[in-house]
């Protein structure tokens, strides 16, 4: 069995539990969703810029990140 992780900070668990669910980073700045950052900025900025060549598309800011354990 692969478990699927997302690092988060704790004080995110109500928002992401009363949202019923973890939102991408480009959904948190266009809902103006308040959260605790824990990431390193050049990281997300990169991922801002990193377009998804498959459909549907978008930046992987439009995606949540998930990590595979």
């Amino acid at each position: 069995m692969t478990l699927i992780c997302h690092i988060t900070h704790y004080q995110n668990l109500e928002g992401i539990c009363c949202r019923g669910g973890i939102s991408c980073d480009n959904a948190v700045i266009q809902d103006g969703i308040s959260h605790v950052n824990i990431a390193y900025q050049h990281i997300k900025d990169r991922r801002a810029r990193r377009n998804v060549p498959i459909p549907p598309g978008g930046t992987l800011a439009d995606y949540v990140p998930f990590y595979f354990a």
